[in-house]
Order: structure tokens, then sequence, then C-alpha cells
């Protein structure tokens, strides 16, 4: 992984927004994004003559945050929470570098909670279902760009 300066991205580098709103107390977040389902044609050649683009896909994705910012975020959605589609951008920022990935349409489809001794702090864990990943305002794919449905 290349660096800035000797310093290169860390978790502290980001800026978390969900639905426009900052959300300091996220202890992390994943996602993914790619192409699947690419269908070849052979014909009457041993060879492929031709490959299908495939069809994009955001894969689920998972944040984890403090019960206090959940309680927030459930508050900030309000009732049907998890029907509502919202926004997620991570920005992060390191020795004069900037990068913003935007989750678009994303919708909570789990909610897991638990606590264990110890003086931990308590977290909850979310499920997320996401539309579209565009990373640093450069799509994956062309095509229509999906809209946030409230």
């Amino acid at each position: 992984m290349p660096t800035i300066n000797g310093r290169a991205y860390d978790h502290s580098s980001s800026t978390i927004r969900i639905a426009g709103v900052p959300f300091t107390e996220i202890k992390s977040i994943e996602y993914s994004h790619g192409t699947e389902g690419h269908a070849t044609l052979h014909g009457t050649s041993k060879k492929p003559q031709s490959v299908t683009s495939g069809i994009y896909k955001a894969d689920e994705g998972s944040l984890e945050m403090s019960n206090t910012e959940w309680q927030q975020l459930r508050r900030l959605l309000g009732p049907g929470y998890l029907e509502r589609r919202f926004p997620i951008t991570v920005a992060r920022a390191e020795g004069g570098n900037f990068e913003t990935d935007s989750l678009v349409s994303v919708k909570i489809t789990k909610v897991g909670k638990g606590s264990s001794e110890g003086g931990e702090v308590a977290m909850t864990k979310l499920s997320l279902h996401i539309m579209e990943v565009v990373e640093d305002g450069v799509p994956a794919v062309i095509g229509p760009v999906s809209t946030v449905v409230s």
C-alpha cells in the first residue's frame, strides 16, 4: 500500500456520514462491489468468440457502531428505519490526499446487538444492502446512477 509522506490511510483518517450526518463512533465499515455473470459464446469455435459484460453488483456491507450512535441513527431514519434507503459517504484524508467512497441507496437489512463482561463499549452491528459504490466520484460501470429513495 502506498504511503503519503510516510503515512497510510487508517480508520482514524475517515469521516463517515450517514444520510448527511457525521458519525464518529463507528468501529468498522465494510463494503465491496464488482461484476458477475459473464456469459461466453463459443459458437462452433474452441475459443471464446465473445463475452457479455455481466451485471454490476454491490455486495452486502456491514457497519459496527456504538449503541449510543445506533440510537441516534435510528431516530434520524425514523419509524420504518428498516425500510428506508439513504446514502453513506466514507471520506479519507491523510497528508493532503483525499478520497471519498459514496455508498448509494443503502438499506439496513439486519440489526445485531449483544454485550459481554468487561469494560468494552456496547456495540450494534448492522448488515447493509447497497445499490452502488462510487469510488472517488468515478462510477465502476457506465449506466444510470442509482438514486436515493426514502
